[in-house]
C-alpha cells in the first residue's frame, strides 16, 4: 500500500509539472500569436509607408533639383516685394520674376506652381500666428513670413493697426518692450530692450528717425573683448547676445531685434532707410478687406 501510495504521489507530481509545462506553453502560444498578428500588422503598414516614402523620394529629388531657382525666388521675396500690395506681388513674381529664372535656364518651378509662402513657412507656423491674431487673408501671411525670416529690421506700414496688434500678441510673452519717440524715456527703452536681448516695438514712426537710432538701425556693432556694443548717443551699449553652446561665450549674434510701425498710409523714406530696413506694407486692400470677411 505505501509503495502505491509514493507512486500515486510520483505520479500526482509529475500531472502537475505536466499541467504548468502545458499552461506555460499555452501562455507562450498566445505571446507568439500576438507578436505574430503585430508583425503582420507592421508589414502591412510599413508596405504602406514604403509607398509613401517613394512617393516623398521622387517628390524630394524634383524639388532638390528646382531648389536653387526656387531660393532665389524667395530670397527676393523676403528682400523686395514687401513694400508692394497683393496684386502687384503676384505680377512680379509670375510675369517677371520666375521667366527671367527660365529664361536663364536657372532651374525653377513653373509659375502656376512655385509659392514664395510655402518656402518661407509651413501650415503649422501659419495656424499659430492665425492664433495670435494676424489676420487669415493671404498678404498678412505673407508679411507674416517676411517679418519672421528677414534678416534686417522690419518696418511695418500698418494704417489699420492690424500688424502692430498681431506683434503685440506674438511677441508679448517674450518681454516686448513698446515705445514711441514722441516719448520722453523712449532712449531708455530702447536701451533696456538692447541691453535684456528684448524684442523692441517702436510705434506711430515718421518719415524719419531719429539720428541717435542710426547706428541701430544699420547694426554698427562693436567688438569690445567679449562684449558686443553699439553707440546711441554719447555712450556705448551692450548687447546681449547669444551664447555659444560649446564655449558659453558670447556670439556676434545679438538677440534684440527692432520691430518699426508707422501708420502713415503712404510713406516716403530716403533709401538709406529702405536699405536698412525691410518694408512690409500691412495696408488692407479691398480684395484683402474680402478675404479677411470671407475666411
Amino acid at each position: 500500500v505505501s509503495t502505491l501510495e509514493e507512486r500515486k504521489q510520483a505520479l500526482q507530481a509529475q500531472l502537475v509539472t505536466a499541467t504548468a509545462e502545458k499552461n506555460e506553453l499555452l501562455q507562450t502560444a498566445q505571446r507568439t500569436a500576438r507578436r505574430l498578428n503585430l508583425a503582420e500588422r507592421l508589414v502591412h503598414g510599413l508596405k504602406d509607408e514604403n509607398e509613401r516614402w517613394a512617393n516623398n523620394v521622387e517628390l524630394l529629388e524634383t524639388e532638390k533639383a528646382l531648389l536653387v531657382g526656387n531660393v532665389m525666388v524667395a530670397a527676393s521675396f523676403i528682400a523686395y516685394i514687401g513694400p508692394f500690395n497683393g496684386e502687384y506681388r503676384q505680377a512680379l513674381v509670375g510675369e517677371q520674376w520666375v521667366p527671367d529664372l527660365l529664361g536663364r535656364e536657372i532651374p525653377a518651378s513653373e509659375v502656376e506652381e512655385i509659392d514664395p509662402l510655402a518656402q518661407l513657412c509651413d501650415s503649422a507656423q501659419l495656424a499659430e500666428w492665425k492664433s495670435q491674431g494676424l489676420q487669415t487673408d493671404r498678404l498678412s501671411s505673407e508679411n507674416a513670413a517676411i517679418i519672421t525670416s528677414c534678416a534686417r529690421f522690419p518696418l511695418i506700414i500698418d494704417p489699420q493697426l492690424q500688424g502692430a496688434a498681431w506683434l503685440r500678441r506674438k511677441l508679448t510673452p517674450l518681454g516686448l518692450v513698446a515705445t514711441q519717440t514722441s516719448r520722453t524715456d523712449w532712449t531708455a527703452s530702447v536701451v533696456r530692450a538692447m541691453e535684456e536681448g528684448l524684442p523692441l516695438l517702436l510705434e506711430n514712426c515718421a518719415e524719419s528717425f531719429e539720428a541717435v537710432l542710426e547706428p541701430v538701425l544699420s547694426r554698427a556693432t562693436i567688438r569690445k573683448g567679449r562684449k558686443l556694443v553699439v553707440k546711441m548717443g554719447d555712450g556705448d551699449v551692450d548687447l546681449l547676445c547669444e551664447k555659444d553652446p560649446e564655449t558659453g561665450f558670447g556670439t556676434d549674434v545679438p538677440l534684440f531685434k527692432l520691430y518699426a510701425q508707422t501708420k502713415l498710409p503712404n510713406p516716403n523714406y530716403i533709401p538709406e532707410v529702405q536699405a536698412q530696413m525691410t518694408l512690409i506694407n500691412f495696408t488692407v486692400t479691398e480684395k484683402g478687406l474680402e478675404d479677411q470677411l470671407l475666411a
